[in-house]
């Protein structure tokens, strides 16, 4: 029996400086395998694959990374930025076996987008991205997967991020302490296909529906944004994400060493009232103007 445990990706040229990404967990690489099945008299007599969308997504503690590559948009993958995915494989006992040994997954074309962020208060943050498969002549596939490999590893997690709370207010701003925050980025991204190809072809980005849930036991804010709802277009919100040192600790608010999420126009309301507060953001914006702007290496104030 074998076994093999996910590891860092990989994101760039590959044959010279990549980009790391750490912290990956739940690596999964689908296929995506469309097959017409032909049937004689009584019995299955073939099968044909006709179409593949072959797809992957993971999660990462590696806000930095993230946010770095994509701006939270489509990145698209070609040539010389291609996408690897890696396993390790373990031997008995927990050590990793000899290189040579591992598996690797690697994008060559498509595209990468992040779909959410999820934060607690005390725990990691995690984004969620997922990847896309795209062929460049519909031929070709756009992922290939090896067995004889040396997979790339990290064990240094040191970009790993915490909820740090929220200011309310270009002017004067409210501290608000938060529980929990999901963004829900909302990109429709599409692959699409042309002349028959096997694979799709390419894929574009249509558009964004973002969507910020937070928690909070501090129940006065709902003063703030009543159970109708309120449009904003005048004060900001700022959410902080601070980084956590190895070790468990953090980074003083002043280190330069954090990242912030800043809203502008918005509708915010208060969903629900009961041990907490849950409250449901909507960015909205003109059209030319993005929904929400994100800085790294800031302080938290």
């Amino acid at each position: 029996m074998e076994f093999f445990k996910q590891t860092i990706a990989r994101f760039g040229d590959l044959g010279g400086t990549p980009d790391i990404l750490k912290g990956v967990t739940g690596v999964n690489v689908d296929g995506g395998v469309e097959q017409y099945e032909y049937r004689g008299d009584e019995d299955l007599h073939n099968l044909a694959n006709i179409s593949a969308d072959p797809a992957a997504s993971f999660s990462s503690s590696d806000l930095k990374g993230i946010l770095d590559l994509t701006s939270l948009n489509m990145v698209e993958l070609d040539s010389t930025h291609k996408l690897e995915l890696n396993w390790r494989k373990m031997i008995h006992g927990g050590t990793f076996a000899p290189g040579g040994t591992d598996v690797q997954a690697v994008f060559i074309g498509g595209a990468m987008y992040p779909t959410s962020l999820s934060c607690s208060h005390g725990q990691p943050c995690s984004i969620a991205v997922n990847v896309i498969g795209a062929s460049d002549d519909g031929s070709n596939p756009p992922v290939t997967i090896d067995a004889d490999k040396t997979a790339t590893t990290e064990i240094i997690q040191d970009r790993a991020y915490t909820l740090a709370g929220m200011k309310f207010g270009t002017t004067g701003s409210k501290t608000i302490s938060l529980e929990s925050v999901n963004i829900e980025f909302g990109l429709d991204v599409q692959a699409k296909g042309s002349n028959g190809t096997y694979y799709k072809t390419y894929v574009v980005q249509m558009g964004r529906n973002t969507i910020i849930k937070l928690s909070t036991f501090d129940l006065s804010q709902v003063a703030l944004y009543d159970l109708n709802g309120i449009d904003d277009k005048t004060n900001d919100l700022i959410i902080y994400f601070a980084r956590l040192k190895e070790g468990g600790s953090r980074y003083a608010d002043n280190s330069g060493e954090h990242i912030s999420i800043t809203v502008k126009a918005h509708n915010m309301m208060t969903k629900s009232i009961g041990d907490m507060a849950e409250i449901e953001i909507r960015p909205f914006s003109k059209i030319t103007d993005p929904l929400f702007t994100f800085d790294i290496g800031v302080n938290i104030t």
